[in-house]
């Protein structure tokens, strides 16, 4: 007579039933704590940005006494509840601030509708050839809700110096055209106005779209 041997140790009777409920509540328990543990990590777990975190809570500095190109002051204390991205560049740079814009630019159109909520102010390193009016022009060619910001060169260079940005003329050619050296640096202010975050040249949009949502809460 033959045995079949995967009979012989299946459990049977009531200690059988016990060891397979015992069997299935441990595994069942192990993977409502992996879930639990998964759960609790997302939410402790610090969101990384994608640029600098600046330490502190102290108010961004001012952007006073620059104006908009209507003449308007630049008061981001107003703008207290919304996320203020400053730039410091100038409407003939050849590269760095055409890409970090169209950057910016694209980075609000991934966050969608919360981005509504979000200004970029770039301020003229070059205001003996930026207008306010060219500046305002200029940074709306890539998103009607950015703004541009002048001031003398005395009052760009106190506001520049505040947010550790340099600037100053390049050498001529032979036209007396010239480029202007700047600190090319992207900065976001939160919601409770407090520079939170720097982000270098080549701020992926993607990542920043990311960082704005977090921003805005």
């Amino acid at each position: 007579m033959s045995v079949d041997a995967n009979a012989a140790a299946r459990p049977t009777g009531k200690v059988g039933r016990r060891r397979l409920l015992f069997v299935a509540g441990a595994v069942l328990a192990a993977a409502a704590a992996a879930a639990a543990a998964l759960y609790l990590s997302g939410i402790f777990r610090p969101y990384m940005f994608a640029g600098d975190v600046i330490a502190g809570s102290a108010p961004a500095p001012s952007l006073a006494p620059l104006v908009y190109e209507n003449g308007e002051p630049v008061d981001i204390e107003a703008r207290r509840g919304e996320v203020v991205l400053v730039y410091f560049g100038y409407t003939r740079c050849p590269d760095i601030c055409p890409t970090t814009l169209s950057a910016a630019a694209r980075g609000l159109e991934l966050a969608g509708d919360p981005a509504a909520g979000v200004t970029l102010v770039m301020v003229t390193v070059d205001p003996e050839r930026d207008t306010r009016e060219a500046v305002g022009e200029y940074v709306r060619l890539f998103d009607e809700r950015f703004r541009g910001a002048w001031g003398t060169e005395d009052q760009v260079r106190s506001v520049a110096g505040a947010y550790g940005v340099t600037f100053g003329p390049g050498e001529s050619d032979e036209t007396g055209a010239y480029w202007v050296n700047h600190s090319p640096q992207l900065m976001a202010i939160d919601r409770e106005g407090v520079l939170r975050v720097v982000y270098p040249v080549g701020v992926d949009p993607t990542e920043l779209a990311s960082d704005l949502r977090e921003l805005l809460g």
